[in-house]
C-alpha cells in the first residue's frame, strides 16, 4: 500500500522538464515556488530557461548561466528580501565589477529585478511587459548571466537577473 502511494505521489509531483519544454514550445505557467513540490533552486533554473527560450524564439543567441554572476544576483536578491536594500538596481556596479573579475573579463552588464511574482511565469510576463526589462533580456551582446531568487519572511519572492557581455 505505501508503494502505490509513493508512486502515485511521485506521478503526480514530479518536478521535471517534459519534452513540452524545449524552446520553440509555448511557455508553460509553472506552479507557485513556494509549493512544497518546488524550491527556489526549481525556480531559478526555469527562469534561465524561459529567458533562453524567448531568446531563441527571436534568433538571438542563448545566455550561459554562470555560477559567479548566480552568486551575485542570488545575494541582492537575498538582500532586497531582507530590507538590507531597497528593491531596485541599488550596488548594480559593484555586482558587475565583482562578476567581470570572477570571469576575468566582460563588458557590458546590466540586470532586471523583481517582487512580488509567484513563480517564473509570471516574473518572466512581468518583464516582458515593461520596455526597460524587454530591452535588457533581449539585448544580443549579453552571452552570460546569473539568476537569484529569494523569498522575505513575509513569503514575497525577490528576482534578480545579472546579465554580462564576455
Amino acid at each position: 500500500m505505501k508503494s502505490i502511494l509513493l508512486i502515485l505521489l511521485l506521478t503526480t509531483f514530479g518536478c521535471g522538464k517534459s519534452n513540452n519544454n524545449a524552446p520553440g514550445s509555448a511557455i508553460r505557467i509553472d506552479p507557485v515556488f513556494t509549493d512544497p513540490t518546488r524550491s527556489p533552486e526549481g525556480a531559478v533554473s526555469d527562469l534561465a530557461w524561459l529567458i533562453n527560450d524567448h531568446r531563441a524564439r527571436l534568433g538571438l543567441p542563448t545566455t550561459m548561466t554562470v555560477f559567479a554572476l548566480a552568486q551575485e544576483a542570488d545575494y541582492h536578491a537575498t538582500n532586497m528580501s531582507d530590507g538590507r536594500v531597497p528593491l531596485g538596481h541599488f550596488g548594480l556596479a559593484e555586482r558587475c565589477m565583482n562578476s567581470r573579475r570572477a570571469l576575468g573579463g566582460g563588458n557590458a552588464c546590466s540586470e532586471v529585478v523583481a517582487a512580488g511574482q509567484m513563480n517564473s511565469e509570471a516574473t518572466m510576463r512581468s518583464w516582458m511587459n515593461s520596455w526597460g526589462h524587454r530591452r535588457i533580456i533581449e539585448d544580443p551582446r549579453f552571452t552570460r548571466m546569473g539568476v537569484g531568487v529569494a523569498v522575505s519572511r513575509t513569503g514575497r519572492p525577490y528576482w534578480t537577473v545579472i546579465f554580462l557581455q564576455y
